[in-house]
């Protein structure tokens, strides 16, 4: 007869859970979450980037593709797993073969500077800076996957002749994911990732037409646009097959999850990770501001936004100052911080990210936080895009 303590492990692993895919710039990690969003389980692999030319920043989508699925296999065998849901780097592009699944070309990452401004501004010709902000919340720059698109389509051979043939499509992590994921190889994405394109139209929550024109784009290779939870799709465990409920871009998803935890009443929030972002959520109002991107912060049945503010610094710069005591840097830094605080009125401000771990550098950061002039509330975990996934499935999961 089994023991009490065999008998209780039993139930407590039968009880249901979520599995929480994110798919990072530096991380591939997969978690356990349980109903109450406590972490009962995760696995982390190293997402590696290549720089083959100076200034190029890629990936393979493959290995992306594939560690996630064994870490799948692996960390879901010894729980009850009933939904799933991913959250992803943003603008990292990926096109391929919709026939074989094969990737054209690796993965051209956010970070990735091949594409310069000179090469964009055949753009303006047709729309002036202002009336592209006014439609895409978006300042013109190469970091958006509009200009990673036609950079693959111009210099790698083959992709004109798959897209001549239908068989050529277009994602961001998220999509390729989806596809590969789902039993039913669905080519889907969130408003969140597509709003980070600069091939999305704020006002009409869709692709631009006039956008696709411009940058001579078909729409056959862009995925259907999808609400943030949605079944996008049924996974294949050992046992059995669960929905994928959740896609939604990082920064969102930890904003998402700053604003519906620990009874805060904030709505910014600081990652400190591979990059730096600042994030001020607006609801259903579309402001724009100079230095700032306007995007989608979530999409349920109407859209919400969110201003950003990209730091010119990475989070591994910011962490490598702090250890050299690089006051310049660090100086320089909180000075822009001040002035988007004040700019944006925030009273109180999430802080979470990989920088801000409770560790050495992690507290010594904190406490430079400690002195911009609003609150500064740290996370008790920094996993916040994990978690915030975690949430939207625990907030709309029936």
């Amino acid at each position: 007869m089994p023991s009490l303590l065999s008998r209780v492990y039993y139930l407590i692993n039968r009880s249901p859970v979520f599995l929480v895919i994110d798919a990072g710039t530096s991380w591939l990690k997969v978690f356990i979450f349980d109903k109450d969003l406590r972490i009962r389980d995760q696995i982390k692999i190293k997402n590696k980037t290549f720089s083959n030319k100076l200034g190029w920043k890629e990936q393979n989508p493959t290995n992306i593709y594939l560690d996630i699925l064994s870490a799948i296999k692996k960390i879901s065998q010894n729980y009850n797993v009933v939904a799933a849901g991913i959250t992803n780097q943003r603008e990292t592009t990926v096109l391929w073969d919709v026939n074989t699944g094969v990737a054209a070309y690796p993965a051209i990452t956010w970070e990735d500077e091949r594409v310069k401004m000179d090469d964009l501004f055949f753009v303006e010709n047709y729309l002036p800076k202002n009336k592209l902000k006014e439609l895409t919340g978006l300042e013109l720059s190469p970091i958006y996957s509009a200009a990673k698109i036609k950079w693959i389509l111009e210099n790698e051979s083959g992709t004109r002749e798959l897209l001549d043939r239908g068989r050529l499509v277009f994602g961001n992590i998220n999509s390729w994911l989806i596809f590969n994921l789902t039993r039913e190889q669905n080519h889907f994405t969130d408003h969140t990732n597509v709003s980070h394109t600069l091939l999305y139209s704020l006002k009409e929550n869709n692709w631009s037409k006039n956008l696709l024109r411009i940058f001579r784009l078909d729409e056959r290779i862009l995925p259907e646009i999808k609400p943030n939870f949605y079944n996008f799709g049924q996974i294949e465990l050992k046992d059995k097959t669960i929905p994928l409920l959740v896609s939604i871009a990082d920064q969102q998803s930890s904003l998402y999850w700053a604003m519906h935890n620990e009874n805060q009443k904030t709505n910014a929030k600081l990652t400190i990770g591979t990059g730096i972002f600042l994030n001020y959520f607006l609801d259903k109002h579309i402001i724009l501001q100079k230095d700032c991107e306007t995007v989608v912060a979530y999409y349920k049945k109407l859209a919400t936004y969110m201003l950003e503010y990209r730091a010119r610094l990475t989070g591994a710069e910011l962490i490598e100052a702090l250890r050299s005591d690089d006051r310049n840097v660090i100086d320089n830094f909180l000075r822009i911080m001040k002035e988007k605080i004040k700019e944006l009125k925030i009273d109180q401000l999430i802080v979470d990210g990989g920088g801000v771990r409770p560790d050495e550098l992690g507290n010594k950061l904190v406490s430079e936080l400690m002195s911009l002039p609003t609150e500064i509330v740290r996370l008790k975990n920094y996993e916040a895009t994990a978690f915030g996934v975690a949430q939207i499935l625990k907030d709309n999961f029936k």
